[in-house]
């Protein structure tokens, strides 16, 4: 069953001279327990186009799925080096993920969600990560 949320996303990238981009994302959505965790789902629209995003939240992992006008999915847990093909209006986009930490926290209130990652594309390093996934009950 499926119950309504607020959703938070934060990330924080900073590419090898150090210089960081910031996002922010606040959207309504849906939350439902799943054995051993969560599954989040939200709307949100970005250069006007709709973007479904799918988080699901386990003790040790995190996979992100878009789906819309932008498509990806992006399994992090710590330690762990994957794969990720991001598909653009523009084309496809290949990159390799490397999670170094991950944190998961749930409250009968909400619960937060928090990686750390490096982004790359074959040997060279495009963007430290950070991305922090908040949702309250409403």
């Amino acid at each position: 069953m499926y119950r309504d949320i607020k959703v938070r996303i934060t990330g924080i990238s900073t590419n090898p001279d150090g210089e960081k981009d910031t996002t922010f994302t606040e959207a309504a959505g849906k939350y439902a327990a799943r054995e051993n965790g969560a599954e989040i789902r939200f709307a949100e629209t970005e250069d006007g186009n709709k973007i479904l995003t799918t988080v699901e939240i386990n003790p040790g992992s995190i996979r992100i799925r878009k789906s819309g006008a932008v498509a990806s999915d992006m399994y992090f847990a710590p330690n762990n080096t994957a794969s990720l093909n991001y598909m653009t209006p523009y084309g496809e986009l290949s990159f390799i993920n490397k999670c170094m930490n991950l944190s998961v926290d749930f409250t009968e209130e909400g619960g937060c969600a928090e990686v750390n990652y490096d982004l790359f594309t074959g040997d060279d390093l495009i963007a430290g990560n950070f991305v922090k996934i908040t949702y309250e009950f409403v």
